[in-house]
């Protein structure tokens, strides 16, 4: 809204000027115009009174849709808050919860790892006492080994001569044999030795001869 013009930019608008007046009118006219200047200051007291009224209820007006303007946003200011507060309520407690669960947790572990530590170190020195005792059976044994290892190259030698023998006389045997074969083959075929053909009489008189000595051997 356009503010009220002032007293006297609205007689200037108006071509009035209380200083200018023109002598030389006859005195009733000059009378009428007094009181029409009179009545137009009157009525100038009254626009400019009814201008501030109008001003100071604008004025007001003004102020008051800034009040108003200010307490809308004095209220959002307090939800905005009242929600900030709620989340930084909401937010610390769950923090508050986290940090608990996470205060058990790493309290559950340390225990977990201090009966770990203790199972593992009872469980490394079972190992070295095991390995101590396994250490000293396997130098034990080096040094029997190393004491009977002449004893064992003798019987290994021993054995392998024994097998080269036997191994030996069964070639032997074997050779024999096919050599007993191959005479008594020869000799069935051409009829040499105990296997030369004879007379009957000679045959059935030998018969005889190893049928007694058979006899008298039983």
């Amino acid at each position: 809204m356009k503010p009220l013009e002032t007293p006297t930019q609205f007689l200037k608008l108006q071509g009035t000027d209380l200083l200018t007046l023109n002598v030389r009118k006859p005195v009733t006219q000059f009378v009428d115009e007094i009181i029409q200047e009179l009545e137009c200051e009157k009525a100038i007291r009254n626009f400019v009174k009814h201008w501030e009224k109008a001003s100071q209820e604008q004025q007001l007006m003004r102020l008051a849709n800034e009040a108003n303007s200010h307490n809308e946003h004095l209220k959002r200011l307090a939800k905005d808050l009242e929600d900030e507060e709620n989340t930084n309520e909401s937010v610390t407690k769950y923090l508050n919860l986290a940090c608990e669960e996470l205060s058990e947790k790493i309290k559950h572990w340390n225990e977990q790892y201090k009966r770990d530590v203790g199972t593992i170190e009872s469980t490394i020195a079972d190992l070295k006492a095991s390995k101590e005792i396994q250490s000293k059976k396997y130098h034990d044994l080096e040094r029997e080994f190393n004491s009977r290892q002449a004893e064992m190259d003798e019987f290994l030698a021993i054995r392998e001569e024994r097998r080269r023998k036997e191994a030996q006389e069964k070639l032997e045997h074997e050779c024999a044999v096919r050599l007993q074969a191959w005479w008594r083959g020869l000799m069935v075929r051409r009829c040499l030795g105990q296997f030369r053909r004879r007379k009957k009489g000679t045959a059935s008189k030998e018969s005889a001869k190893q049928k007694k000595k058979g006899k008298a051997k039983k």
